[in-house]
């Protein structure tokens, strides 16, 4: 009987600890997303970062740590970040946004060619994505005008 009551203390020790880790890194996130609304970059991405360490596998604040790099026109860092994201999320949703932005990323350095390929993929991950829609014919037109024909 001892050894029961020892075994759920230290479940529920390991229960609360999981509990207020979450809790911290949300926390951290929301505290870096009020930071990244009023353009506080450098806050904000402390504040993502701090959500990591408590929480590695976080993948929306590894996608937030993206969206301020990109933000900050650090587009090579932002792809980066984005990337990440791909190898962390399970969601087909998230991973399509990650890769919308990676093509963004791209677009923003006139690297049409790679943004269009990289929307495709968005596209396949979420075909219901307007905006990697909407880009993609952007970049199509871009190819076709400048003579790179694009393979559909």
């Amino acid at each position: 009987m001892n050894k029961i009551i020892q075994y759920l203390t230290i479940i529920i020790f390991l229960s609360l600890a999981l509990s207020v880790s979450a809790q911290s890194d949300e926390k951290a996130i929301r505290r870096g997303n009020r930071n990244y609304k009023s353009a506080n970059y450098e806050q904000a991405i402390a504040h993502y970062k701090k959500a990591l360490e408590i929480r590695p596998n976080n993948a929306k604040a590894q996608f937030n740590l993206g969206d301020v790099y990109y933000a900050k026109q650090s587009y090579d860092t932002a792809y980066n970040e984005f990337q990440k994201v791909l190898e962390l999320s399970p969601d087909a949703k998230l991973k399509s946004d990650a890769v919308y932005n990676m093509g963004n990323c791209l677009l923003a350095q006139n690297k049409y060619y790679d943004a269009f390929n990289l929307y495709k993929v968005s596209l396949k991950l979420n075909p219901e994505n307007e905006n990697a829609l909407y880009n993609l014919e952007f970049c199509r037109a871009h190819l076709v005008k400048s003579k790179i024909w694009v393979v559909q």
